[in-house]
Parts: C-alpha cells; structure tokens; sequence
C-alpha cells in the first residue's frame, strides 16, 4: 500500500455503529468517544439497525459535506456498507474495529487501542484503495464460493454474538464433513474447475491469516485462491496450510492473479463477500472504477 498523504486534523465525524458486531465493546467505543471528545472533535453517533440503513444514512450524511470523516464503528460488513456510499467521493471513510475478525484493520495495519484509533481519526493520513464489485456491489476484502460461504450457512449470529470467534467452530466441522460440491469459474474467461474459490483484493483473511502475500488492497486486480480438492481429508489440507500460513500451495490449490472472475451457477454454491453469506443466481467479480479514500495511520506501521 502506498504512503499515506497527511492533511489537516478532522474535526467533524460520523460514526454508523452496528451494535451487533462482534462481543460486546460498547466500553472500547465509548473510549475512542472520550479521546475524540477531549481533543475537541465533534461527533454524531447513529446505529442504523440493517446494512441497508447503513449505507444509505452514509450516503445522506456525505451528500451534506457535513462531516470531516464518515466513520464505520462495527466489523467487515458494516466498513463495506459505508464504504460502498462513500466510493468515488473526496470523504474518507474511518474505522473502529468492532467486529470478530477485523480483516480491513488488520489489513490497513491500524492500532488496537481506542485512544490510538482516536488519533488516527484525528491526525491519520489518507490512502486510496480499489475496491471489487460483486454483481455490482462494493466489497472491500473478498469473496467466495464453497467451503467458507457453507460456514457461513450453519452460523448462530446470535452466538457469534456472545463468544466470538468460537462460534464458527461448530459449523466449520460441520461444512467439512459435506463432501466437496465441484463447480466451474471462469477466471478472466478461462475455465477452471473449483470446490473453493476465494477472490482476494486484500492479502489477509478470516482475520490475521495471510491468504495471498503477494496482494496489496491498494493494487489493480485480484488474486484468486482455486482450490480444487474432491475429499474432505484433502480440503483439510488445504485448511491446515492457510491455518500455518503456508500460501504456496501444491496440488489441491493455487493462486492466479486476474481482472475478471465470474461463477455462472453460483444459485446451488453458497457465497460470501466480505464475510457475509450472499445469494445469486451468478457470481460476476470485477474491479470497481472509481477508489475510496480511507483514513490511516500516519506513519506505516510494521506487520
């Protein structure tokens, strides 16, 4: 990702709160609020009660030129419905990361104490990134069809809720003991046969895992993650590989960097995007045209 470009210090900020994301953290919220407001900021907080809501009260709020920043206080879903509103505008998104897995944080290499966020918010610089279209929907971080989007089938969101990251134990079991459903993409018009497929515009994954090294949210393109193993011992291979961090894949899987990836039978394969289960009769994945400006920290941090 390229240097973040300084500017003057925000004052004015709209934070979208999804209360649903991840455990409870109303306490890290209300310390980023407590920072933001003792350097003198002035700050709305709404908790639109849907995705939908979300975006559309991010796109009101940016249509005003009211504020210094719209920010995302919530996890991956709730940054990618601000987000798709905000694409294309000179307004940047920020983030306070609520969520279970935080990949974009993660991603953006942002801080983890809320009176660092704060900060960021504050004083960060801002970089602009290249967001994917998923059927003509902004997503920021990636998606797929098999294996995770089948997790994301047998999910208790009311459970992931209360314990996290321990929720999807359960339906990962229980997604890996279904046979892999074989299925075709066509990768910039190429033919490829898949039982998982992952499109990456970001390097990270599920989290802290590292999915595709080679891949900067900054950069035009995707990387595709093709994985082809017929049985559930081979998948969990696969699994196993990314779980150590092992992206040079052999055999089951393979990563190829494209422009253009397209499921035509996507309606009996489930799907995600961005950590969200979808539906579709076909999945068409392509770059988005125009780039969202997010705010950063100043100086790079290390991974």
């Amino acid at each position: 990702m390229s240097p973040p470009v300084p500017r003057a210090v925000r004052r004015t900020f709209l934070i979208l709160h999804n209360p649903l994301s991840g455990r409870d953290r109303t306490r890290y919220l209300a310390a980023v609020l407590d920072t933001l407001g003792a350097a003198g900021a002035t700050v709305t907080v709404e908790a639109p009660a849907e995705f939908s809501r979300i975006a559309a009260r991010a796109a009101e709020a940016r249509a005003t030129a009211t504020y210094d920043a719209i920010v995302a206080a919530g996890g991956d879903g709730t940054i990618r419905s601000v987000a798709g509103a905000l694409a294309g505008t000179p307004t940047p998104l920020g983030v306070i990361p609520l969520g279970t897995a935080n990949v974009l944080a993660a991603e953006l290499r942002l801080p983890r104490s809320p009176g660092e966020i704060a900060r960021t918010l504050l004083h960060g610089g801002e970089t602009t990134i290249g967001c994917g279209l998923a059927n003509g929907a902004p997503f920021l971080l990636m998606a797929g069809a098999g294996f995770d989007a089948a997790v994301l089938a047998r999910l208790d969101h009311a459970w992931k809720h209360k314990v996290g990251k321990l929720a999807y134990l359960g339906p990962g079991l229980g997604a890996l003991m279904q046979r892999p459903r074989r299925f075709e993409a066509l990768i910039d018009g190429r033919p490829r046969a898949c039982t998982w497929l992952i499109v990456a515009n970001a390097g990270r994954y599920a989290g802290s895992f590292l999915l595709a090294p080679g891949r900067d949210i900054a950069a035009q393109g995707f990387d595709a993650v093709v994985v082809t193993a017929p049985t559930r011992a081979r998948l969990l291979g696969v699994l196993l590989a990314i779980a150590a961090g092992r992206t040079t894949f052999t055999g089951d899987a393979e990563i190829i960097q494209c422009r253009e990836v397209e499921v035509p039978a996507a309606a009996r394969i489930p799907i995600q995007i961005d950590g969200d289960l979808a539906s579709a009769s076909a999945l068409h994945i392509a770059p988005a045209k125009v780039p969202l400006t997010l705010i950063v920290p100043e100086r790079p941090r290390t991974a």
